[in-house]
């Protein structure tokens, strides 16, 4: 079993980074081997189910491999919170909702088990470009997770005994925020949703992990050991 990262596909726009052209190793994967997708999934985000989102759905459970995604900001959470009620599944060792065949979305503050690794995961960030949107059309409140969320996710760590191998955010705790803030922009650009960013802070200083990995920004970088950014890159967790 094999297992891959990457960050954002954003439906179509970046999708084609997972074709058989720009990751070669997908076409020696089976379905036993997983794509992890770091949040802003983006194919299911209209309002009903488009011609587009059925094609490159299609297109991507046809790949060799099973397909993993938490959830960003950029999403429609009112499809999304219909298919986790109504497709739930039971696949490494937790619940997920079943997208279409052999693509799953993780749920915020579960931890799956992977390969014998425990990966501890928790979707949604702030939309800073949520002001050119329209509520329940291209924007929708639910990307900030609420306090049954939150607890979910503390609960999990607790019955882990804090100590997990990999944690996948969309969006980072806000020490990282504010390095990357500092380090790539050179000034205050990520988000004002500080309860999330400090919740994850707080994950952050109580938990035991080995790799956390970050979608969100746009950018492939690693902050420091333990911090990787992801976006077009694509990279095997072992």
């Amino acid at each position: 079993m094999r297992i891959f990262i990457t960050g954002d596909t954003h439906g179509e726009i970046d999708i084609n980074k997972l074709s058989h052209t720009n990751f070669k190793e997908g076409g020696s994967l089976t379905k036993n081997d997983y794509m992890i997708i770091a949040g802003d999934f983006g194919l299911v985000f209209s309002v009903m189910q488009s011609q587009s989102e059925r094609y490159w759905l299609k297109w991507l459970s046809e790949k060799r491999f099973t397909t993993l995604f938490i959830d960003g900001n950029h999403e429609n959470f009112d499809r999304l919170d219909i298919i986790d009620k109504n497709n739930k599944n039971y696949i490494c060792e937790n619940i997920v909702g079943e997208v279409v065949n052999s693509i799953y979305h993780l749920k915020r503050g579960h931890i799956y088990i992977i390969n014998g690794k425990k990966f501890w995961v928790f979707g949604g960030a702030y939309s800073i470009d949520k002001y050119r949107r329209a509520e329940g059309l291209s924007w929708w409140p639910r990307e900030i997770p609420n306090k049954q969320e939150e607890d979910i996710g503390l609960k999990s760590l607790e019955e882990h005994n804090w100590e997990v191998d990999y944690i996948v955010t969309h969006t980072a705790p806000q020490s990282i925020i504010d390095i990357i803030d500092q380090k790539y922009f050179n000034r205050s650009v990520i988000t004002p949703a500080y309860s999330l960013t400090k919740y994850l802070d707080f994950v952050k200083s109580n938990t035991k992990y080995k790799k956390w990995f970050i979608g969100h920004m746009h950018l492939d970088e690693q902050v420091d050991e333990k911090h990787i950014l992801l976006y077009e890159k694509i990279i095997e967790i072992l």
